[in-house]
């Protein structure tokens, strides 16, 4: 089974947003967050393809790099998912998971170095991904709380 390649961060801060939340609660406050997450991923998600190395691989990664949301918890990824494709990779037929990964952290075998195109998107995005998650929390509990 092919693993996506990811790179796993937490966000921390917005406890006033947190505190709102908590007053909200149950299924509203848990798609609040949800769309909030969703809306925070857009920024590392098209920096991730803006740095992705390579014509070709940029081609195949800016169709590759996805956000997903796991069901019945709040976590969200950046991720290169797609383990049915296959590529050549330095003459060998490989999966393009396993391309990805070795753009991201370099491979000394094959004398390629590390792009960090997910984790570089990840350091310069991380406060446009606050400040999106929050501005979208705050339309969507100001709607929310517009319905009681």
């Amino acid at each position: 089974m092919a693993q996506s390649v990811g790179i796993t961060s937490k966000l921390l801060g917005g406890k006033e947003l947190m505190r709102k939340m908590d007053r909200i609660g149950g299924k509203s406050a848990v798609k609040i967050m949800r769309s909030a997450l969703s809306a925070g991923l857009m920024p590392i998600l098209k920096q991730a393809r803006k740095n992705a190395p390579g014509k070709t691989i940029k081609k195949l990664l800016k169709k590759s790099v996805k956000k997903g949301k796991k069901r019945g918890t709040i976590v969200g990824k950046v991720y290169v998912g797609d383990s049915a494709r296959r590529v050549k990779f330095q003459g060998e037929e490989v999966g393009f998971e396993f391309v990805a990964n070795v753009l991201e952290f370099g491979s000394q075998k094959r004398g390629i170095s590390a792009h960090k195109y997910l984790r570089g998107a990840r350091e310069s995005k991380a406060q446009a991904a606050i400040s999106a998650m929050e501005k979208k929390a705050n339309e969507r509990m100001k709607a929310e709380w517009a319905k009681r």
